[in-house]
């Protein structure tokens, strides 16, 4: 055991809210929460747009937007389909930065911190690491961890997930969670460190997997209040935050079918048309990780069953195509439908199309100028296709879908903006975007659904600041920079958040230094098909692709 006090420890809720947390805080099922909110700084965080995972974790590190880290989403390179890495994310983290001050961190299961680098201290990769793969930087420390603590799962596996509703994949949950937090324990009283951080995904996963079971969410979230109480002891800085929070609808609108009616995007007719009797190689490889083998096999054994049940294809090609049985059956057993049914992004032609959904994680939209209307400009285009997204109300209700829309550069900066879409969607918190085509703009859902909100949680407490202080306009991208200011550190000047003052009382304010910094140079990013093919699944899994 050592006797060296943390100076300063984030702990990470993935997806955490305050509208599960301040409802049970004030039914006292939250204790240690409690007493935080009271002895700290607090305020909701506001998280990227899209409020994803990926890009909102390396902005959090970084302090920078995503036009100079690179990254928008899980997904990158040329084609948009390569699984993104520690090695893309074009910026140095504050605990790499911290270093070169001579501070040393123990860095725990943040996302996309694959492959596991740090340049003084410890980190244990987090979230896209490849199973099987080293996610230690220290193989001597992976030891100790292995020989003192027992099995440490960085992720679970896509079956555990893909059951998650099932006693055995909980309890492997819960058990995953419990070595997290006992490595964390291990390690904070075993190294030395001044900086410690540590992220929990299980206040994620939860609400995305049992969303309408809020007592298996309730019990996550009393197991982080435990842990909570127990890694704050003997920290001179606590900082407790999420990339982004939570919220349930039950309806979804449909973008695609917008553009589609507007007569911006193309379909591709063959595979529309296709049912999974005629699957194209991409929809196999797609559908079976990758394994066209497989999938042929499984076609075959589905057209068996087909031929011997006197379904003909005729019969089911007019069944995929008759939209509103589609909707019952997707309703009904969503897992076989999805199954089989080619993806969205198959379906549209992008390259024919005027505007298209990017994705409906990132809720973007993309836009070719080359195939909008003759005689129109590009901002025109752009101008009325806001104007009609705008306009779009709920024929059962009345209400305004999309409140707002952000052009790309309203949002981004930085050498690689370019790259990105070029609108995002801001619905109404009780809808979510969808990219599927219906006989309705409008998806309603046979129970309530669950997905990432823009407000994440965040307070901290220590030396200087003001206890209870209500905080109303903190970013996730000013932590990183407020993070090295509370360190006594200098602050590199291309970050784009700002240190949030506020926090402190005026009497332990003092001047922000900054200082030139480097950006981190990329690495070779290669992953192979199969570890690529894996991640992809296991973001199915949870919840975070369709």
């Amino acid at each position: 055991m050592t006797d060296h006090k943390t100076k300063l420890m984030v702990i990470g809720l993935d997806g955490a809210t305050y509208d599960l947390v301040l409802p049970w805080i004030k039914q006292g099922e939250l204790p240690n929460l409690e007493k935080l909110i009271n002895e700290s700084a607090w305020s909701p965080l506001d998280s990227t747009r899209p409020p994803l995972t990926c890009p909102a974790w390396p902005v959090f590190y970084t302090g920078k937007n995503p036009g100079k880290i690179g990254v928008i989403d899980f997904l990158g390179g040329e084609d948009g389909e390569k699984i993104i890495s520690y090695n893309d994310i074009k910026g140095l983290a504050f605990w790499d930065v911290a270093a070169r001050q001579g501070m040393r961190s123990i860095v725990i299961n943040v996302p996309i911190t694959y492959p596991p680098r740090i340049e003084n201290g410890i980190l244990l990769s987090g979230m896209l690491t490849p199973q099987g793969k080293p996610f230690c930087s220290s193989e001597e420390v992976m030891n100790n961890i292995s020989a003192n603590v027992g099995e440490y799962i960085v992720d679970l596996d896509i079956l555990t997930l893909s059951s998650f509703d099932r006693s055995n994949s909980l309890k492997l949950f819960y058990f995953m969670t419990e070595q997290r937090f006992k490595t964390a324990m291990f390690l904070k009283n075993t190294q030395p460190h001044d900086i410690m951080v540590v992220v929990f995904q299980g206040t994620d996963i939860v609400c995305h997997r049992l969303w309408n079971n809020p007592m298996e969410v309730l019990k996550v979230y009393r197991l982080m209040d435990k842990y909570i109480g127990e890694l704050s002891k003997g920290v001179e800085y606590l900082m407790l935050m999420s990339d982004h929070g939570f919220a349930g609808y039950e309806r979804g609108v449909r973008i695609n079918q917008v553009l589609f009616e507007r007569g911006d995007l193309q379909r591709k007719k063959a595979a529309y048309d296709s049912g999974f009797t005629h699957g194209s190689k991409e929809i196999l490889e797609h559908r079976f990780g990758g394994d066209k083998d497989k999938g042929l096999d499984v076609i075959k054994r589905i057209n068996k069953l087909v031929w011997y049940s006197g379904i003909n294809r005729s019969f089911i090609k007019k069944l995929i195509k008759n939209e509103k049985l589609l909707e019952r059956l997707k309703n009904i057993a969503p897992s076989v439908t999805k199954k089989f049914i080619p993806p969205d992004r198959f379906i549209v032609d992008r390259q024919k199309s005027a505007a298209y959904l990017h994705s409906s994680r990132t809720r973007s939209i993309c836009i070719n100028n080359d195939n909008i209307p003759s005689g129109m400009s590009p901002d025109s285009y752009r101008k009325g296709l806001i104007d009609d997204l705008l306009s779009l109300k709920d024929p059962e209700t009345g209400k305004q879908i999309i409140p707002r829309i952000y052009k790309r550069d309203e949002l981004y900066s930085g050498p690689f903006k370019d790259n990105f879409p070029d609108l995002f969607i801001e619905t109404d918190p009780t809808y979510t975007v969808r990219g599927n085509f219906g006989r309705s703009v409008i998806e309603k859902f046979h129970a309530p659904k669950s997905s990432h909100a823009q407000d994440g949680v965040f307070l901290c407490n220590g030396p200087g600041i003001n206890p209870g202080h209500y905080a109303p306009h903190i970013s996730i991208h000013d932590l990183a920079p407020t993070i090295l200011y509370l360190l006594g550190l200098p602050v590199p000047k291309d970050m784009d958040g700002k240190v949030q003052l506020d926090l402190l009382d005026s009497s332990a304010r003092k001047q922000i230094e900054y200082i030139e910094q480097p950006s981190h140079i990329s690495e070779d990013t290669s992953m192979s098909r199969e570890e690529e093919n894996e991640i992809m699944n296991k973001l199915k899994a949870i919840g975070y692709m369709e």
